[in-house]
């Protein structure tokens, strides 16, 4: 039975360490009482073995664990070397790509580039194309423009509008359609205008006007431009100028990017590069031709001047001599250069707009100017076309003479001569007939601030019922007749202080009618030089007030009926290249200044309100932000005032 007993207790030596641990009989625990076993000594040799054994295994652990180690390096070596296989992988197929993409670009900006340059060829081959069909040319068929010599002719681009002059804008651009470098580079303005595509006209005039910045550059010279037309047409040239040097972002690999002031040419090229204007006159006062010394007359005009007197193909005497001679003249080196004021139409203040709308005199149904309504001889309007105002180069005027402009615009003639005619007759109707009821008496209701300073009326608002006009002169000619004086002299063989066109100031003038040419007789009006004009105009619903800027008219007026007012300074100072007939008795004598072009302002807030100004005045006619939008009236604004529309 112990036997068996021992035999359970050794079976189960948790119970038998149980019962030991707790001193307790083994019979206590349902079994039989069993005494340990004493230990036997280990010998050396067990002990040896045991720690050899020991030895053994803790060996064996450390090459196990050496080896894992080693395993897991390799693994690690393995996940690595597959990293990196997948990031070359990953990065050869990015850098195929970009390459793909770079190459996918360059191939497209190539294939935009071919189709720009073959869209200039075909807008080229357009240009030249010039039939010389029709009319016979005044000029003669074989008549050209002088020889341009490179290195010693100044460097010149033209813009011409066929249209003006009877046509003879038509006929130059012929003679230069024949002739070798002119050919490219001298432009119908109104094609220009209209071609504003993607290799357009405007395209292409903007390569040559960069063609001839860069051949001025090498000679050390300013290039030049020739605007062909009427006095309006300087401000229509130097808007194509600006659109052309406008930058797009969209078009920077073109040649459009942004130099950092809008343009695609720096402020410094500007300066120095910027195109000096010669007038060519193609109108019918030609004001700013004449008091540049380019002709009252377009060159070949048989009741013009004769021009340069030196030799010229053709006879001295010849239209196409006299053509000759006057382009000569132009690219002559020797030619003078001055500094011009150009006077612009700006918001009061910092606003970015102006608080009042325009129009144009239209005829009525009946073909009239004025017509019954309501049992009154009233006018009839309609929305104004382009341009819009803005740019002031001549001269500036409200009331008489904005009147007799919107007249005669309406009903112009094909030579110059009938047109002047044409100017006596609207002039005379004026001022023998009625006023409409769109106009209040005179310029009642319009106060002019010059310099900080109320300068009209000078007595009370109701003097500016006495009044006809009221405006400034730049230029010392106006309307092919009246000068200005801040001295007052009365006929222009002796004009002691005339009026400047590069003195920074504008010579303000009132009139009167009749009443001032008799207490001031002459041809002269009395003017007194001033730096700015703030004009505000008062007037109920309805009623309005026409001004003139440049030859062009237009109608201001509030569709509500509420006080409007505007800021006239000077924006721009510009180049002009002074002609052979300039008489300085009229122009006084020349700055002998620095020549250059730059925005005006007395402060950088100005110069930049300026340039803001400017590129609202790029913006398409249709453009929401441009100037159109803000100073053209609409049909639904014009009915809104009341009045009667065309």
């Amino acid at each position: 039975a112990m036997g068996n007993a021992g035999g359970c207790f050794a079976d189960d030596p948790t119970a038998l360490e149980a019962a030991a641990q707790a001193g307790r009989p083994a019979e206590e625990t349902g079994s039989e009482q069993v005494l340990p076993r004493p230990q036997q000594p280990q010998s050396q040799a067990s002990r040896v073995e045991e720690v050899e054994q020991t030895e053994q295994l803790r060996l064996e652990q450390e090459r196990r664990n050496a080896a894992e180690q080693e395993r897991l390096a390799a693994e690690r070596q393995r996940l690595q070397e597959e990293r990196e296989r997948e990031e070359a992988a990953a990065t050869a197929l990015a850098e195929k790509e970009a390459r793909d993409a770079l190459e996918a670009r360059d191939a497209a900006k190539a294939a935009k580039q071919e189709e720009l340059k073959r869209l200039l060829e075909e807008t080229r081959k357009q240009m030249l194309s010039v039939s010389e069909g029709g009319k016979k040319n005044r000029y003669g068929d074989q008549s050209s423009m002088p020889e341009w010599r490179e290195g010693v002719s100044v460097p010149t681009v033209g813009l011409v509008n066929p249209s003006s002059g009877g046509k003879a804008g038509n006929d130059i651009l012929k003679v230069c359609r024949r002739t070798p470098y002119y050919d490219t580079r001298f432009f119908d303005i109104l094609a220009v205008v209209k071609g504003q595509k993607r290799g357009g006209m405007m395209d292409l005039f903007r390569l040559e006007l960069q063609a001839v910045k860069e051949a001025a550059a090498k000679m050390g010279s300013r290039p030049r431009l020739v605007s062909g037309g009427g006095d309006g047409t300087a401000s229509f040239a130097l808007f194509i100028v600006f659109k052309a040097l406008q930058a797009n972002p969209d078009r920077a690999d073109e040649g459009l990017a942004d130099t950092g002031n809008g343009f695609i040419w720096t402020n410094d090229e500007m300066e120095t590069y910027f195109p000096a204007l010669a007038q060519l006159p193609l109108g019918s006062a030609n004001d700013l031709g004449n008091i540049l010394g380019w002709g009252q007359k377009y060159p070949g005009d048989a009741s013009g001047p004769q021009g340069i007197p030196i030799p010229c193909r053709g006879g001295p005497n010849s239209a196409s001599g006299a053509l000759h001679r006057w382009f000569s003249a132009v690219i002559d080196p020797k030619t003078r250069i001055s500094n011009f004021d150009c006077w612009g139409m700006m918001p009061e203040g910092d606003s970015d707009s102006c608080d009042f709308k325009i129009c144009e005199l239209a005829t009525h149904k009946n073909g009239n100017l004025v017509a019954k309504v309501d049992g009154k001889g009233q006018l009839a309007m309609q929305p104004a076309g382009l341009p819009v105002p803005f740019l002031i180069c001549l001269y500036f005027g409200l009331g008489l003479f904005g009147y007799v402009v919107s007249r005669f615009q309406l009903n112009r003639h094909e030579t110059p001569i009938a047109n002047r005619l044409e100017y006596v007759k609207q002039f005379r109707k004026v001022i023998l007939g009625s006023s409409p009821p769109q106009l209040q008496r005179r310029n009642e209701g319009l106060r002019v601030d010059c310099d900080g300073k109320r300068k009209f009326p000078t007595k009370d608002d109701k003097d500016a019922r006495n009044y006809r006009e009221v405006g400034f002169l730049n230029i010392n000619w106006m309307g092919h007749g009246l000068h200005g004086s801040s001295d007052g002299a009365c006929c222009r063989c002796a004009i002691p202080d005339p009026v400047r066109f590069d003195d920074g100031q504008m010579d303000f003038f009132v009139v009167k009618g009749v009443r001032t040419f008799v207490q001031n007789p002459g041809t002269v009006l009395r003017t007194s030089k001033q730096s700015d004009m703030h004009v505000t105009y008062t007037a109920p619903q309805g009623k309005g007030i026409f001004f003139q800027y440049d030859g062009e008219a237009r109608f201001a007026f509030h569709p509500d009926g509420k006080p409007f007012s505007f800021h006239i300074r000077r924006v721009i100072k510009m180049p002009v290249v002074i002609g052979p007939f300039v008489n300085q008795r009229l122009t006084g004598k020349l700055s002998d200044g620095p020549v250059k072009f730059e925005f005006c302002g007395d402060t950088p807030g100005q110069v930049d309100q300026v340039r803001k100004r400017i590129f609202k005045f790029l913006k398409a006619p249709d453009a929401p932000d441009g100037l159109a939008s803000e100073l053209l009236a609409t049909k639904e604004e014009l009915a809104k005032a009341g009045f009667p529309l065309a």
